[in-house]
């Protein structure tokens, strides 16, 4: 959207309600497009002015250079005091009336009656000046810090961001007899040995204890003709 640069100078105020519980005002004035707080600005604090203050603070809008009709500029006036600031009196400038009254980019001095946040009577006078910019297009946008891909695919597919890497199978060659890995051997501790292993493992037993009981019916044959028993 384009817009235009609005320079707004808060010059002085004189006669402005009294405040009855400040003795001595020191008045700071909030401008602001149609109440926005993000477009929202002050001027400093006049701290010797009480009731005729003069600021000559200058503030700077960017205001949209058309469908303006409905957008104001909102001048507030505000007693500053260690207690809490406290409203003293406003105003609304339709911002239409501000471009078409400074058509030029030369200054544009006017002063407007301020009217009483309590009563919302007409109290003291506020002198100003504006000063309009020419007609400026939007700053484009600025370029991306991130360059684009080096590579890019060609195939007619596209492929899918972040699709996982997955491996695929492939059956073993034509003429190449399919290889089955045999099962790892027994190892002792790891449960109960295989079935063909306990048929050896018993024979073993057997054939042991019968050479044992052999052995011993030798011996005690050779002791009984040693001693004619």
């Amino acid at each position: 959207m384009a817009y235009r640069n609005l320079e707004v100078t808060l010059i002085s105020a004189t006669d402005l309600e009294q405040v009855p519980w400040f003795p001595k005002m020191q008045v700071y004035v909030v401008v602001s497009l149609s109440g926005d707080p993000w477009s929202r600005q002050r001027t400093p604090t006049y701290w010797e002015g009480h009731r005729n203050p003069a600021w000559n603070s200058t503030l700077r809008f960017n205001v949209p250079a058309d469908n303006n009709g409905r957008q104001v500029l909102h001048i507030l006036l505000r007693a500053e005091s260690a207690l809490g600031d406290h409203n003293v009196s406003q105003v609304q400038v339709p911002l239409s009336a501000i471009l078409d009254a400074t058509p030029g980019d030369g200054p544009e001095f006017v002063s407007y009656q301020v009217f009483s946040c309590t009563s919302g009577t007409p109290k003291g006078v506020l002198n100003l000046c504006f000063k309009v910019g020419r007609i400026a297009a939007p700053t484009p946008a600025p370029p991306s810090p991130y360059p684009h891909p080096l590579w890019v695919p060609t195939y007619g597919q596209p492929m899918m961001a972040h699709s996982p890497l997955v491996a695929q199978a492939y059956p073993p060659p034509a003429g190449y007899p399919y290889y089955q890995p045999r099962p790892p051997p027994y190892q002792a501790g790891n449960g109960y040995p295989p079935a063909g292993n306990m048929v050896h493992m018993v024979t073993a037993g057997l054939l042991c204890g019968a050479s044992h009981a052999i052995g011993a019916a030798i011996s005690q044959m050779a002791f009984n003709g040693a001693t004619g028993f």
